[in-house]
């Protein structure tokens, strides 16, 4: 029972909307009892939904050559759609799913569905995942029919266990590359950050204080927005500890990293067109860049006012206004910092008519 049993037939009419999710809540803990639907989900559930076709379509005695990988920056939901994934596909599509999931907090996970029941394993080192993954275990359970499904593993971490490429469905971080090992075929898809209207627009709904304070830590990651306050400052103060001059270049990097550690807690990544589904799944349309203020405030310390230029830039194609004018603050404080000449316009703002005009007696200082 729940919302999520009809979350393939989602459309703009849902945009906006808190969907009841806690009969997902109750069993798995980390989803919460509500999910807010956001433009961004309705085009990843629709890339989703052409590959669940083809899928569905496929008979074969050998492991699927097809995988979808949702990627993105943590805390844009990817754990928790894949969460409502899972469930679909064992309710609604009646197909075995096996269900490994690492989390930062807690022991590894392994679930199972089959025949309506739910089974669930501590899993530390997967070999529970990769045992139901090379066992046929009856008539009614052959591995070659399963789902197998990842969640929360970095490509370094498949690197190095015996997991490899044995998924359908991998969650993940910005970071990874697509290799298509072995003639598989992999589709990426990203789950872009989150727009801070959407988030105030969450907070109301979800009865939350602080939006600007919690906005002003989080940026685009919703994990960061809905947890206390000082939890999420705690988590950015430890991963800007490590942060270098040469690490503050990577975070403009869309796809993949050069840096050897993990910087995607530390930026959001975003599509040119929110709209156009298309996109998600071409990296060509996928742009970098830090969103929380607090992130931007650090790196005004380290960089020079070309790189809040940059920002800005990237800002402008994501046609987000409002994380524009973050960066343009930061910019500007970066100058002063730098000790550079900053010029500055006047205008008069017309609070009935709300527009701007130019004013000739104050028309510009520097």
């Amino acid at each position: 029972d729940g919302d999520f049993l009809k979350l393939l037939e989602w459309n703009d009419e849902d945009r906006g909307k808190v969907k009841n999710i806690k009969a997902i809540g109750d069993i798995v803990g980390f989803t919460g009892p509500e999910f807010y639907v956001r433009k961004e989900i309705l085009c990843v559930l629709e890339n989703f939904k052409e590959f669940l076709q083809v899928k569905l379509g496929k008979t074969t005695e050998k492991f699927p050559n097809e995988q979808f990988i949702f990627m993105g920056s943590p805390g844009t939901g990817k754990s928790c759609i894949l969460a409502l994934i899972c469930f679909y596909l064992a309710i609604k599509k009646n197909v075995p799913v096996v269900w490994h999931r690492v989390a930062g907090v807690g022991l590894p996970v392994t679930r199972l569905f089959h025949q309506g029941k739910y089974y669930e394993w501590i899993d530390e080192t997967g070999s529970t995942y990769l045992t139901i993954l090379k066992t046929k275990i009856d008539d009614e359970f052959d591995p070659a029919s399963c789902w197998f499904c990842l969640d929360g593993l970095k490509q370094e971490q498949l690197a190095r266990t015996n997991f490899g490429t044995a998924f359908t469905l991998l969650a993940t971080s910005g970071q990874f590359n697509k290799k298509g090992e072995g003639g598989l075929v992999q589709a990426t898809c990203l789950l872009p950050y989150w727009r801070q209207e959407d988030l105030e627009d969450l907070a109301e709904k979800m009865h939350m204080g602080n939006a600007a304070d919690r906005y002003f830590v989080s940026g685009g990651s919703v994990r960061f927005f809905v947890n206390p306050i000082e939890k999420s400052r705690m988590s950015v103060t430890s991963a800007l500890r490590r942060v270098s001059t040469a690490d503050a270049d990577v975070l403009l990097t869309p796809v993949g990293s050069g840096s050897k550690q993990q910087i995607d807690s530390l930026r959001g990544i975003g599509i040119l067109n929110v709209s156009d589904p298309k996109q998600y799944t071409d990296p060509d349309y996928w742009k970098a860049l830090v969103t929380s203020k607090m992130v931007m405030e650090y790196l005004v310390k380290l960089t020079k006012p070309d790189y809040f230029q940059k920002f800005l830039v990237v800002a402008k194609d994501l046609k987000d206004p409002r994380l524009q004018g973050v960066v343009l603050e930061q910019l500007f404080h970066s100058y002063v910092r730098n000790q550079e000449s900053v010029g500055i316009s006047y205008m008069k703002y017309d609070n009935q008519n709300r527009n701007t005009h130019p004013d000739p007696g104050h028309a510009s200082m520097r």
